[in-house]
């Protein structure tokens, strides 16, 4: 999620049972001054793609799970031989 706009916005989200939904979005977070995201600060698609499946407890793509967890999978592959690694939650 982001705000496309130069507005504030503000939004409440709950999670319960909570898992590790507040190490996915510290991963996200920590991923910003990095080569991992565009210029607009969103994380590129392999960046992406590593961190949803190392917390695919907590975070799903929507899509058909037979076509997306083999997708995840190939594309984490790539981002681990291009270098990345996930940042420290």
């Amino acid at each position: 999620m982001w705000n496309p706009s130069g507005e504030a916005a503000r939004a409440r989200w709950e999670t319960r049972p909570g898992g590790r939904t507040e190490q996915w979005f510290r991963g996200l977070a920590a991923l910003q001054g990095t080569d991992w995201v565009n210029q607009d600060g969103q994380p590129k698609p392999l960046a992406f793609a590593a961190l949803a499946r190392e917390h695919q407890d907590t975070f799903r793509l929507a899509g058909p799970q037979w076509a997306v967890r083999p997708a995840l999978v190939a594309a984490s592959a790539i981002a681990r031989l291009r270098g990345f690694r996930a940042p420290p939650a």
